[in-house]
Parts: C-alpha cells; sequence; structure tokens
C-alpha cells in the first residue's frame, strides 16, 4: 500500500460530509492557491487539503504478529472554509459545527484522532472571512509476510 490511502480516505470522508443536507450551500474544492479563488465569493466555500502525510514503521518493531508486519500511516486535513463578504460571516461558526459533526459521522471506521477549528481570520486579497478545521487520522496496514 501507498501513502495515497490517506487520499483516499479523505475523498471518502468528504464524498460523504458532501450528502450532509445542512450543508448544502457548502462548495467543497481540492486545495488551490487563494489567488486562483473567484472574487467575490458568493456563497461559502470549503477547500480540502492534505497539509502532511507520514508512513512509519515503528509499531511493535514493525512486526505486528508472527508472519505480519505493518506500517502506520498519519495525515493532517484541513478544510478551510470561506464565508463572502456579503454574508459578513453570520453563518461561518455555525456551518463550521455542522461540518465538524458531519465530518465525525462520516468517520464509520474511526480513524480521527483529533479534530479543532481555528478562530475567524479574514483575508484581505480576496475580500472573504475564513476559519480553518483541523483533522488528523492516522490508522494501520498489515500485509502478510513469509518468513
Amino acid at each position: 500500500m501507498q501513502i495515497n490511502e490517506i487520499e483516499e480516505i479523505v475523498d471518502k470522508l468528504i464524498y460523504s460530509v458532501k450528502s450532509d443536507e445542512l450543508l448544502k450551500n457548502l462548495r467543497f474544492i481540492k486545495d488551490y492557491k487563494e489567488q486562483n479563488i473567484e472574487t467575490p465569493l458568493t456563497d461559502y466555500l470549503a477547500v480540502v487539503s492534505i497539509n502532511s502525510m507520514s508512513r512509519s514503521s515503528e509499531f511493535l518493531g514493525d512486526s505486528v504478529y508472527r508472519n505480519l508486519r505493518g506500517e502506520k500511516f498519519s495525515g493532517e486535513i484541513h478544510i478551510k472554509v470561506y464565508a463572502p463578504n456579503s454574508k459578513e460571516g453570520q453563518e461561518l461558526t455555525s456551518i463550521m459545527g455542522i461540518l465538524v459533526n458531519s465530518i465525525k459521522k462520516a468517520d464509520v471506521e474511526n480513524l480521527i484522532e483529533e479534530i479543532t477549528f481555528e478562530p475567524v481570520v479574514f483575508e484581505q486579497n480576496i475580500n472573504a472571512i475564513y476559519r480553518i478545521c483541523k483533522f488528523k487520522i492516522s490508522f494501520f496496514l498489515c500485509e502478510e509476510v513469509t518468513v
């Protein structure tokens, strides 16, 4: 297995979150540069990015059980939710709360270790405010090996 497993997990989580009727006004896109965000924003926008990924074989000296080897995969995901200036961020905190709950519901495999969100920030370049939801995921992948 390769580290792109994290990308697949994030894609599955976001796909599930996007189906939440309470988030119907939130458009999700994969990470891209802020200068490419359309201005002015017309509605809420969630920019999903994988901030970091790692793979390690630290647990039990890389050996899980007889003939099994395993690696731990970890990642930190950021979802930056922008509110258009016209809405003045009135619903931003509410949307963030719904987003966090929806992410928790979508995590049926219990891969999320921690989930937080940051205070409101104003982005002058695109004339919008945003908050960042951060969550960390980790999981173990094991494979059978012949001795």
